[in-house]
């Protein structure tokens, strides 16, 4: 066997073990938050939006039904409210955020689809699952 292959080898059983149990844990705590109720939930979400934005327009009765559903969602119009418009930043309309104790995790500046926001209120986030 030659020296590349070895070397090749060697960093494959180092690096892999770490990716699987990172993986794994990912997948345990995903399925922990999606049993856990909205309510218990340790985050919430803040919608900014704009009510001439289409998008905004699509995704107001999907954020409402999760609202009616338990989940902590704010709605902030920021034509209504410029200020909390510079508080988070906001670049694009809708600017999704989700927050712990008040303080930003992530978020998103588009639109999602009912699952993903869902995944989102529950604080799973996957960039590649957007609308």
């Amino acid at each position: 066997m030659s020296l590349k292959n070895t070397l090749t080898l060697a960093f494959f059983f180092l690096v892999t073990p770490p990716v699987a149990v990172y993986s794994w844990q990912t997948q345990v705590k995903q399925q922990e938050l999606r049993s856990t109720p909205p309510q218990a939930l340790p985050g919430s979400v803040v919608m900014l939006y704009s009510p001439g934005c289409e998008g905004c327009k699509t995704m107001l009765p999907i954020v409402e039904d999760l609202m009616k559903d338990g989940y902590r969602l704010r709605l902030v119009n920021v034509d209504e409210q410029p200020q909390a418009a510079r508080e988070y930043n906001v670049r694009g309309v809708p600017t999704i955020v989700y927050e712990v104790d008040g303080q930003e995790q992530f978020r998103t500046v588009s639109m999602l689809s009912p699952q993903t926001l869902e995944d989102f209120c529950r604080g799973i986030y996957k960039s590649n699952s957007l609308w």
